[in-house]
């Protein structure tokens, strides 16, 4: 028995909330993840990162399904089941079929948009804990002194980074 135009549109519905589940999930990863990354918890964010970056392995798969379901859908209205823009595929639905599939996808849509943000942030707080932590390595180890271990000045220093005085 063939499944009605209602049936496809309810499971790509299913999918995409899955998915959307499932990115919510990754988001709260994200959130947990930053909450490490402030406290300096160097195994708690990298417990977080191998557990989101499982979560992403996961949603690919969920994602594939979605395609596949996407296109049976396509199919089904007559439309090539790769390269059918979404625009194209909701014209083809009557608007009470269309309006939840829409639903549906604009809260995937706010949820992913909502995880590249964290994951921008996120991003750009472990760049600014890793340069921060490079200037205090560089200031502690880096440069040359200015005096020798024998109490004599050293050639060619700009008198930057001097780190024993003389008296020492």
């Amino acid at each position: 028995m063939q499944a009605t135009m209602q049936e496809h549109t309810n499971a790509l519905i299913g999918v995409m909330d899955e998915l959307n589940e499932h990115f919510q999930k990754v988001l709260s990863l994200f959130e947990q993840e930053r909450d490490a990354l402030s406290r300096r918890d160097i195994d708690g964010m990298e417990g977080t990162s191998a557990i989101i970056g499982k979560a992403l392995e996961d949603a690919r798969v969920i994602e594939i399904r979605r395609q596949h379901v996407t296109g049976t859908l396509a199919q089904n209205l007559g439309m090539p089941a790769r390269g059918t823009k979404w625009d194209q595929l909701t014209s083809r639905l009557d608007l009470d079929t269309a309006r939840p599939l829409r639903k549906a996808r604009n809260r995937l849509r706010a949820t992913l948009f909502a995880v590249e943000h964290a994951n921008r942030m996120n991003q750009a707080a472990f760049r600014g804990v890793q340069a921060a932590t490079d200037s205090i390595l560089s200031i502690l180890h880096g440069g040359s002194s200015s005096y020798d271990r024998k109490g004599a000045r050293q050639q060619g220093t700009t008198g930057a980074n001097r780190f024993l005085s003389k008296q020492l």
